[in-house]
Order: structure tokens, then C-alpha cells, then sequence
């Protein structure tokens, strides 16, 4: 996972490279290191941290809470989902569906670099705190973090293909796209009390 930063403090922990190949295993072909910040939104939470974590690892509610936008174009045998158990509590799921817009059509593209289908979908986890989606076209990452036994903070970093930077996005393309920034998705997560977007290159998601 390459162009991410991990930090640990405990000078007995094992070997970093030991704790992240089964996660890179899975999820390394979509090549983090080619790619480019688009987003970063921090999302202000009133409740307990593992009940995010928790949330986004659960696949089965997008349908009916995110039904009426990118939760219609999930495909497949939802009865048939099968998780891969990671070692230390991760863990990794692939299954089809469309990229994570309203009308289920990506608008920057697929990843030049993937050879596989363009309803490529999954997620993953890496304890104790990183959830991490992918689709044909973009990356997410999940970063989340306890402020208090009833408070968490949840940041939702998008990259994108670095050659996404030279290609013209119009405003509807970028405000269908964004992250928990906007008042559709404000509705969605109630229990936000506050939701802000830290960065987004001008060139790449320009303001509405």
C-alpha cells in the first residue's frame, strides 16, 4: 500500500512489512502509489468509534440507506457474499457493482493500469482503525479515530488515477462524486454533528 504513512510507537512491534502483506495481498493491484489525493472530508461523529468501523464494514444496509443513489447499482447474489478473513481481524470482500455515483456511471474513468471488470467492487479492513473501498476508478480509504467514549472523527480520503489531473471535470461530475460533504449525504449519516472537506485539487474537483 504504497504512499500511505503508518505510524506505531511500540519499538516491540513486529515488522511492518509482515502486518501489511495480507492486506497488500488484496488490495495492492490497484497500485495506491499511481494514484492522487482528490478528497479528504472529516466527518465530526456522535457515537462510539467501532460503531463506524463496524458500519463500513457491513455491506448488506447499502441497498436500503443508500438506495436511492450509489446503493441501487449493487450487483451480484447478495445472498452468496463470501468475506475473506484476514489475519488480527481483518479482513477482505469482492463483489460487483457499479462506481460509487448516483447514476452509477464513473466520471473520471476506469484506472488505465486494472485489468478486470468495470463492476470491480470491494472493501477491506486493516485493524484497528483503516477501512478501505475500492472500484474500477477510485480508492478510499477510511481513517477513524476515538475522541471520547461517545465521540469519533472519520475521514474518507479519495485518491484518484494521477492521470485524472489532466482531465476536465465538470461541476455536476465533481459535486455528484464528493464524499459525505453535501447535504444529501448529511441526511444520510444523522448522526454527524459536523462534516467539513479539507482538501480537493481545483484542478481536479473544482468548487461548485
Amino acid at each position: 500500500m504504497a504512499r500511505l504513512i503508518f505510524v506505531n510507537f511500540d519499538p516491540a512491534a513486529r515488522p511492518f512489512a509482515e502486518t501489511i502483506a495480507p492486506f497488500d495481498a488484496e488490495f495492492g493491484f490497484f497500485l495506491p502509489e499511481n494514484c492522487t489525493l482528490a478528497d479528504k472530508t472529516v466527518l465530526d461523529l456522535n457515537c462510539n468509534w467501532k460503531f463506524v468501523v463496524e458500519n463500513l464494514m457491513d455491506v448488506y444496509h447499502i441497498g436500503t440507506v443508500h438506495g436511492r443513489s450509489f446503493g441501487a447499482h449493487y450487483k451480484g447474489d447478495r445472498e452468496g457474499y463470501k468475506f475473506k478473513l484476514l489475519p488480527r481481524g481483518g479482513y477482505s470482500f469482492f463483489f460487483e457493482a457499479a462506481p460509487v455515483t448516483t447514476d452509477g456511471k464513473s466520471h473520471f474513468g476506469k484506472m488505465p493500469w486494472l485489468d478486470r471488470p468495470d463492476t470491480l467492487a470491494c472493501l477491506g479492513f486493516l485493524a484497528p482503525n483503516l477501512n478501505f473501498s475500492g472500484r474500477c476508478d477510485a480508492i478510499r480509504h477510511w481513517l477513524t479515530w476515538p475522541i471520547s467514549p461517545e465521540e469519533a472523527s472519520s475521514s474518507p480520503i479519495r485518491s484518484l488515477p494521477r492521470t485524472c489531473r489532466s482531465v476536465p471535470t465538470s461541476r455536476t461530475g465533481c459535486a455528484t462524486m464528493s464524499t459525505p460533504s453535501t447535504s444529501r449525504s448529511m441526511r444520510i449519516a444523522p448522526w454527524s454533528n459536523r462534516c467539513r472537506t479539507e482538501s480537493a485539487p481545483a484542478n481536479l474537483c473544482p468548487a461548485r
